[in-house]
C-alpha cells in the first residue's frame, strides 16, 4: 500500500489536470498563450494583460500562498494543482495578471507577471525612483488595464518560472511547465498571505 501511495502522489497533480482540464469547454479553443517550444523565444508583451472575466466557465486562475509557501491552479473555483513553491522574501501582495510567456530563454519557461499599481507608482515618486511625467504614464496605463513600462525602475518585475533563478516565484521546471500550459495573457495571479 505504502508503494503504491509513493507512486501515485507525485502524479497526483498530473491526474488532476488531465480529469479537469479540457481546452474546448464552452464550445471554444483558448488561444495559445506561447510560441511552440521549437520556435525561439519571444519577447513578452508589455501591455494589454488586464486580469481577465473571473466569471468564465472555463477561466484559469493562479493563487500564490506566502504562508506554505504554494502555488494553487483554479479553473474557476475548482482547484486543479498544488505546487510547493520558493518565493523571494521581496515578493509583494496583491493582484497581478500575466502578461505573457517565454520558452525557451536562458531562464527556461518563464511566465511574467504584471507589477505596479497605484500605491507603487506613489511610493516610487515619493523615493525619487520615478518623477511626475513617469507616475502621470504609469496612472495612465493602470488606469487602461495596459501594464506600465516604468515599474523596473520602481522595484524590478517578477515571474513564475523554474528552478535555479532564485528569485520571484520558483516552481521546478515540470511545475511551471504544467502552469504555463494553462495560463494565459490575462490569468489573473492573486499573491496573498
Amino acid at each position: 500500500m505504502n508503494s503504491l501511495k509513493a507512486f501515485v502522489l507525485p502524479l497526483l497533480p498530473l491526474l488532476l489536470l488531465a480529469v479537469w482540464w479540457r481546452p474546448a469547454d464552452a464550445g471554444r479553443t483558448l488561444p495559445s498563450a506561447a510560441p511552440p517550444p521549437s520556435r525561439p523565444a519571444s519577447p513578452l508583451p508589455a501591455a494589454g494583460c488586464a486580469p481577465r472575466d473571473l466569471q468564465a466557465p472555463d477561466f484559469h486562475r493562479i493563487v500564490v500562498e506566502r504562508d506554505g509557501p504554494s502555488l494553487l491552479l483554479f479553473r474557476g473555483n475548482s482547484l486543479l494543482a498544488a505546487y510547493p513553491a520558493s518565493l523571494s522574501g521581496d515578493l509583494p501582495e496583491g493582484r497581478f495578471a500575466v502578461c505573457g510567456v517565454s520558452r525557451g530563454g536562458p531562464e527556461g519557461t518563464c511566465l511574467a507577471l504584471s507589477y505596479c499599481d497605484r500605491g507603487e507608482a506613489d511610493r516610487g515618486l515619493s523615493a525619487g525612483l520615478i518623477d511626475r511625467a513617469a507616475h502621470a504614464r504609469i496612472v495612465a496605463a493602470l488606469a487602461e488595464g495596459e501594464v506600465p513600462e516604468e515599474p523596473i525602475r520602481i522595484a524590478g518585475g517578477f515571474s513564475i518560472h523554474g528552478a535555479g533563478t532564485r528569485a520571484g516565484i520558483e516552481l521546478s521546471d515540470d511545475h511551471v511547465e504544467q502552469v504555463a500550459e494553462l495560463a494565459r495573457t490575462g490569468t489573473p495571479v492573486d499573491i496573498r498571505r
